[in-house]
């Protein structure tokens, strides 16, 4: 079960956009918080998704189907990424969402940046 936080201490600079047509709201920070009917507003914890390639991902479900976070803060601020291009991590540490860390890269860039890390390519 996914614990919730108050969103009363979060600092005033960060901006908030909403996702979509849905209570769900998207900071520039790589927070999401979920705004219900009667004004309540509580983060969403989201939950570590590692796939069979060894890949890092932070995770929340919406409408049932798994979301990584840094897709949903790119697509809010910066909209969505044109094809064959992927979104990485400047820093590569997958815990860090925020706008700022994000940078569209292409597909081979994205591989070369992070295909070592990729038990299948590191005794090559």
């Amino acid at each position: 079960m996914m614990q919730r936080k108050n969103v009363r201490n979060i600092p005033a600079p960060e901006q908030w956009k909403r996702l979509r047509d849905t209570n769900y709201f998207v900071s520039d920070q790589g927070r999401v918080k979920h705004v219900y009917k009667n004004g309540h507003e509580y983060l969403v914890e989201g939950t570590l998704k590692i796939s069979k390639r060894g890949n890092k991902q932070i995770v929340f479900k919406l409408n049932g189907r798994q979301i990584a976070i840094k897709n949903v803060v790119w697509e809010v601020f910066r909209g969505k990424p044109p094809a064959g291009y992927r979104i990485c991590h400047k820093n590569m540490r997958y815990r860090n969402n925020s706008l700022y860390n994000l940078q569209l890269c292409t597909v081979q860039e994205c591989g070369s940046k992070y295909g070592g890390k990729n038990r299948r390519f590191a005794y090559k």
